[in-house]
């Protein structure tokens, strides 16, 4: 782990000597989600990315970070010993691309849009913002920052688990190291952001002080595809995975529309000697975007399973200003056989990095 790190260190510091080209950072842009994105806001949307799944405890102060952090880099540390436990075949099967489709075999599908892509980009992204703000090593400080939360979400994801997974290790050492050599590489890079333009859209982490949740962290990506005139093919996914179309409106904004999935809870179940994270809970979604230039200013989700309905709103700052201040504001509301049974409202005030809500919220996101 130490040598490939120290590899990777070193072809990110290489590249540091050459002129660095803004992919996917656009410090022009002022208003939205490019202009909230920065090391901190990026850290605290990808570290507790795993809360919003219904299946944890989002209360800061229960998370189970000491046994997370001993199971996590004890199966990092000696990965054949525990992949050998479960066997090579089932590690393969639950991690890797197959054609299998039964539950316990699917865990590979988000590994390579959201470990490769996302967090590949997202590597590539706070690199060129810690090169514009004039630090030493960009590429470098990128890789710590990225390795840094990835590491934390997981550290959380392994929780209260009483034995060592496996998924981490197919994570680290191979999805989330293929995206930061991949996106090291100016040809992914150009491809990314001129045919296939895709960005981080990520949400707005906001602090509950009256229950200790941590609210509406998580990791979001965009992409489109232009087609014809004013319209693209669009993408959104991240634990919403929805598809549809973009249409610009003028020069400057655009409006997309997109329905799929959205996975509102994650389980674990012990299965061939192996703890594996299995999807319990999929609602059908839908979702309406509002961007400029690509940095996302508001996105209303609509979520429905059986007698549930879901709605999440971010607007971000700059849609509007209030006596000078660029405000960002957060909604969830759910509704249970016909009764309002969750309302959180959450602020942040002129793109600090995480806001404040109030409000009852229940496990299941």
């Amino acid at each position: 782990m130490k040598k490939f790190y120290a590899f990777l260190i070193i072809l990110t510091t290489i590249g540091c000597l050459y002129a660095e080209k803004y992919y996917y950072y656009h410090p022009d842009i002022e208003i939205g989600s490019e202009a909230y994105f920065n090391p901190i806001s990026m850290s605290l949307n990808g570290g507790f990315d795993i809360l919003r799944n219904g299946a944890h405890d989002k209360r800061l102060t229960s998370q189970h970070y000491h046994n997370g952090a001993k199971l996590l880099f004890r199966g990092l540390a000696n990965p054949n010993k525990y992949i050998e436990n479960v066997g090579w075949e089932n590690f393969l099967a639950q991690e890797f691309p197959n054609f299998n489709l039964t539950k316990e075999k699917l865990n590979f599908m988000p590994n390579f849009p959201i470990h490769t892509i996302g967090e590949g980009m997202r590597f590539r992204k706070v690199s060129e913002w810690y090169d514009y703000h004039g630090y030493p090593y960009p590429r470098t400080l990128g890789l710590a920052t990225s390795v840094s939360y990835q590491l934390f979400n997981e550290v959380l994801e392994q929780g209260g688990t009483p034995r060592v997974r496996t998924d981490p290790i197919a994570d680290v050492y191979f999805y989330n190291n293929l995206g930061f050599v991949l996106f090291s590489l100016d040809p992914v890079n150009r491809f990314f952001s001129e045919t296939f333009v895709i960005n981080d859209w990520s949400l707005q982490p906001m602090y509950n002080p009256f229950n200790d949740n941590v609210e509406n962290a998580g990791e979001q990506y965009m992409g489109k595809l232009h087609i014809k005139n004013d319209y693209s093919l669009f993408c959104y996914w991240g634990m919403d995975f929805l598809a549809g179309t973009s249409k610009k409106l003028n020069e400057n904004h655009s409006i997309s529309v997109g329905a799929g999935r959205v996975v509102n809870k994650i389980r674990t179940a012990y299965i061939n000697g192996e703890y594996v994270p299995l999807v319990s809970t999929i609602d059908y979604a839908i979702g309406f975007f509002y961007d400029y230039q690509n940095s996302l200013l508001a996105s209303s989700h609509f979520s429905i399973n059986k007698d549930v309905f879901k709605l999440k709103t971010n607007i971000y700052p700059g849609l509007f200003e209030y006596k000078g201040i660029q405000p960002g504001v957060f909604l969830k509301l759910s509704i249970e056989e016909g009764e309002l049974t969750e309302t959180v409202v959450g602020f942040n005030l002129d793109k600090l990095p995480f806001g404040f809500a109030f409000g009852e919220s229940v496990l299941n996101d």
